[in-house]
Order: structure tokens, then sequence, then C-alpha cells
């Protein structure tokens, strides 16, 4: 699909208890009447508010921000991962 894309790798740390999001566009992009979407503000601000429930409760929570934001025009897809020890 991505013939001549190039891609990095890399390493990132972590301690135990972080707290990482994969997210598609079609929940950043959920837009309101007025034309404004729900963008990382929006998942920022559920992610603070959710941060030490957990994922499941943490990922309805964000679909459920974004429904209540709007409208959604594309999927919508997320992964959430909390690492239980130190990663180096």
């Amino acid at each position: 699909m991505f013939d001549r894309q190039p891609f990095v790798g890399g390493r990132v740390g972590c301690a135990p208890d972080d707290l990482f999001l994969l997210l598609t566009d079609g929940l950043i992009e959920v837009t309101d009447k007025r034309g404004e979407e729900f963008g990382l503000g929006g998942v920022k601000a559920v992610i603070s508010a959710h941060a030490s429930h957990p994922l499941g409760q943490i990922s309805q929570a964000l679909l459920e921000g974004a429904a209540g934001h709007g409208r959604a025009d594309d999927d919508q897809s997320l992964l959430l991962v909390r690492p239980r020890v130190r990663l180096p």
C-alpha cells in the first residue's frame, strides 16, 4: 500500500501505569454543528479526566465524548496500552 513511504522505528521508555493511546483520525475529526472538531483537545480532556480508570472505561469515555460532541463521518478506532512494568 505504501511501497515508497519511508518509516522510522524507535524505542520509548515507560514507567508502570503510563498510558499510550493510538487512534484514527475519525475520532478527532468528529464535528459539531458549528464545524468545530472534537480534536486532540477533546481527547486530552477525556484522558485527563479518566487516566486512572480501567482501559475499557477510558475507551468508552473517549467514544462517548466524541459522540456527544457531534457527528462522525469516518471510522473510529483506538488502542490503549498501560504497561505494568518499566520498559527501558
